[in-house]
């Protein structure tokens, strides 16, 4: 039973790191989008 909690609890934290590096790319995306958008207006 203990075995199986601790896989249990390693798929959260994949998960969860899973989700920051999607914040990240999405921080990027946003950041590119802002410099295009300064380049394209000088």
């Amino acid at each position: 039973e203990e075995e199986e909690e601790e896989e249990e609890e390693e798929e959260e934290e994949e998960e969860e790191e899973e989700l920051t590096r999607w914040k990240r790319l999405e921080v990027c995306v946003t950041f590119v989008k802002r410099l295009e958008a300064e380049i394209g207006s000088n």
